[in-house]
């Protein structure tokens, strides 16, 4: 029993943090008028299918439809894996947040004063 993994599939440990990520955006962005399709996320390719789940999911309206090549597009927000981080710092973006199970981060846009 000290062995049983009820978090997540071994085989897709990567996107083990992807709900509690899009929960984290979607409370961190609560209170806020957003119209729908107003913000785009930027992902790798592995999260196109479950991001577009939690969006349908949690009704995120405000989030436009993650697309399987949507790291090659500017966007508000990216979520990234450990391969892809170096978009992170090449684009200038900003951590918001890191999810060490899946070892990604949630980045976005540097914040102009």
């Amino acid at each position: 029993m000290n062995c049983l993994n009820v978090r997540y599939y071994f085989d897709w440990r990567y996107d083990a943090d992807t709900k509690h990520m899009m929960i984290f955006l979607k409370e961190t962005l609560k209170g806020k008028h957003l119209r729908d399709g107003s913000l785009q996320m930027g992902v790798t390719w592995l999260y196109y299918p479950s991001i577009n789940y939690y969006r349908e999911r949690y009704n995120l309206k405000w989030l436009k439809q993650v697309e399987w090549k949507s790291l090659d597009q500017e966007s508000d927000y990216y979520y990234l894996n450990e391969q892809d981080k170096i978009l992170a710092e090449k684009r200038q973006l900003r951590v918001i947040t890191y999810f060490p199970l899946s070892d990604a981060i949630l980045a976005g846009k540097r914040e102009t004063k």
